[in-house]
């Protein structure tokens, strides 16, 4: 298993486990800004010297659905335009965007806009018409020129580093948008015993999905340090809120039992 996030270590900083490199149980060098990956693959829990770990400097192929919204509602029989944006990394340019309005059972391409570039983003449109009222999942997948392509599952990775699942929006489909009925709040995780604090969704979920959470599976201190990370990084966390946010986080994405 290869661990990636960002930048590589100061020279000083202490040897620490590559769990590693991106973990958020793992302790930092209080002169570390960001965690890098080992040079070579090694077994979780292996310590890394710094001067054997090195930055990430590339991307994975990832797309985003930018419209319509999560949970949007458009009427029946009238065509509805799904829009995103995809970029790469190194591997190559976007070649391709597919779009599904099936949960991925069936593959539409989508049109793409501007040249094809290298580290480039390129907008991309898909034109669908749903003949008939109902719920769907519209997915979308990326591909570059290498081959790569979103996966639909992502392989679990410390903190998200080069997450690039496919991403997800569900759409109602009615005859009335005026009468649609308000997109319900999900349902808590299964083995949640805490209910998510109002502010949760706000705070936690506003750069990113719950997909993303719901990977990690870590442990309430690690839960705490990676809140702070956030924090550090900008996300609107309430000092009053932290507690109650902490303690969902440990509730429904805590460890795996063994």
């Amino acid at each position: 298993m290869i661990f990636r996030a960002g930048a590589a270590p100061e020279p000083a900083a202490a040897p620490r486990a590559a769990v590693g490199a991106a973990h958020p149980g793992v302790e930092r060098h209080p002169e570390e800004r960001d965690p890098g990956e080992p040079g070579q693959p090694v077994v979780p829990g292996t310590v890394v010297a710094p001067d054997a770990m090195r930055p990430v400097t590339t991307l994975r192929v990832k797309s985003v659905i930018a419209t319509p919204g999560d949970g949007a509602a458009v009427e029946v029989n009238k065509p509805v335009t799904v829009r995103g944006v995809a970029w790469s990394g190194d591997r190559g340019p976007v070649a391709t965007v597919d779009v599904s309005v099936d949960g991925g059972r069936t593959w539409r391409t989508a049109q793409m806009e501007g040249a094809a570039t290298q580290f480039g983003w390129r907008q991309w449109q898909y034109s669908w018409t749903p003949d008939r009222e109902s719920y769907y999942n519209v997915l979308a997948r990326a591909s570059d020129r290498s081959g790569d392509m979103q996966p639909m599952v992502e392989e679990w990775n410390p903190s998200g580093y080069q997450w690039n699942v496919a991403p997800r929006v569900g759409v109602n489909v009615v005859k009335d948008v005026a009468k649609a009925p308000v997109k319900p709040e999900p349902p808590m995780p299964v083995g949640a015993q805490v209910a998510p604090p109002a502010r949760f969704r706000g705070t936690c979920l506003t750069c990113h999905g719950e997909d993303m959470i719901r990977q990690q599976r870590i442990t309430r201190a690690q839960w705490g340090r990676e809140m702070d990370k956030m924090m550090r990084w900008g996300a609107p966390v309430n000092p009053d809120d932290r507690e109650a946010i902490l303690d969902y986080l440990t509730s429904a994405y805590g460890p795996w039992p063994r």
